[in-house]
């Protein structure tokens, strides 16, 4: 239905080339198991790492997102 790549989609966005995607979706999980063992300390760290990164992290049900400020 879609004929398109994802990826290069959303790097055609504008101020998302400067941004390392796979150090993201890497941070992420060491987030995620950090959470996981109820080790929040380490999570907070990563989160405010995301901040000082311009990154927002949105946690849900479903998991984490993550967008540009």
């Amino acid at each position: 239905m879609f004929d398109y790549d994802p990826k290069a989609y959303f790097m055609s966005v504008p101020g998302m080339q400067d941004l390392d995607v796979e150090k993201i979706e890497t941070m992420l999980v060491k987030r995620q198991e950090a959470r996981r063992n109820k080790d929040f300390a380490t999570a907070d760290q990563i989160r405010d790492e995301f901040n000082a990164m311009g990154i927002v992290l949105e946690d849900s049900p479903d998991g984490t997102s993550w967008r540009k400020k």
